[in-house]
């Protein structure tokens, strides 16, 4: 028997992932640091917003520290408490072979993109480093904010007065001013399969915090869109003789014409035909000749800023 969270708890109006619970079966939704950054205050979960914020950023300025002066100790502290979640039931299971941490800090250790200075947060990581997807990072963040989530739940299981399905059970959490990890009982719901009688332990997680798996390939388009095409644009259409197999009889510049002069000028797979994005290659490779796409990156992807165009 398997139903979901809102059902147990009574919720007509679930704001956070309506997850199956009763079994191990993951909801395809990953929290996500772009989604976070990008809250608004109408949006569930705001109020935890700059606190998330703050232990992400922490946490990862102690893994580039380490990774740089080759820590392995202090590498191996970080390491010790990030591992699958099952609180969540979110995204599905990392390579048994290797965990999410091992998985970014080699990641780290082996890009162009470390080496150039270019890896300063963890959201240069998810942008620039290849092997490094929505489920790692969200695995990473589930571990570091599990205090931050109980906390939400407590809350939303007092606004529908069913306390009673709370229980406390010790974690351990990132604290973002000892920079350390830090141990403490906190609020958690329980589930007893009637079935079988299993216990299950969640926690609930914001929708407006998550992403679904292609949220890597909409950043790499929207940077495409609103800033690669546009200065690929200007660039064709300044020099028609130089370009004149890029524009069209229109004198329009089509995007896939962009994506075919990006693979010619910064060789193939720098760009995907058929889809109007650049792969983790391409962007490398982009913002070494482009200062505008690199502050396109800063501004509006990471900061949630408008560009201002002087």
């Amino acid at each position: 028997m398997s139903i979901k969270i809102s059902e147990f708890l009574k919720d007509t109006n679930p704001r956070y992932v309506d997850i199956i619970i009763g079994k191990q079966i993951g909801e395809k939704r990953f929290i996500d640091i772009f989604a976070i950054i990008n809250c608004h205050d109408e949006n569930e979960g705001y109020v935890y917003r700059e606190r998330i914020i703050n232990k992400v950023k922490t946490y990862f300025e102690e893994v580039l520290k380490a990774v740089k002066s080759n820590d392995n100790h202090k590498l191996k502290y970080l390491s010790k408490n990030i591992h699958d979640v099952n609180y969540t039931n979110l995204g599905h299971c990392i390579s048994d072979k290797e965990d999410s941490f091992t998985i970014l800090v080699n990641s780290i250790k082996e890009s162009d993109a470390y080496k150039n200075g270019l890896i300063n947060d963890i959201l240069d990581a998810q942008l620039y480093l290849k092997n490094i997807g929505v489920e790692i990072i969200s695995n990473l963040i589930t571990n570091i904010i599990q205090d931050v989530l109980s906390e939400y739940t407590k809350e939303k299981l007092q606004s529908l007065n069913i306390t009673n399905k709370i229980k406390y059970t010790k974690i351990h959490y990132w604290n973002e001013f000892t920079k350390s990890w830090d141990i403490k009982e906190i609020p958690i719901i329980f589930y007893i399969n009637p079935l079988n009688k299993d216990l299950f332990n969640y926690l609930l997680v914001p929708y407006d915090f998550t992403c679904d798996e292609n949220k890597k390939q909409k950043i790499l388009n929207e940077i495409f869109n609103e800033s690669v095409y546009e200065i690929y644009e200007k660039k064709i259409l300044s020099n028609p003789d130089k370009y004149k197999n890029y524009i069209n009889k229109y004198q329009q510049v089509y995007k896939k014409s962009v994506v075919q002069l990006i693979n010619h000028e910064l060789g193939e797979g720098s760009a995907v035909l058929g889809n109007g994005y650049i792969t983790n290659k391409g962007l490398l490779a982009l913002i070494k000749h482009y200062d505008e796409i690199k502050d396109f990156i800063e501004v509006k992807i990471k900061n949630n800023k408008n560009i201002v165009i002087l």
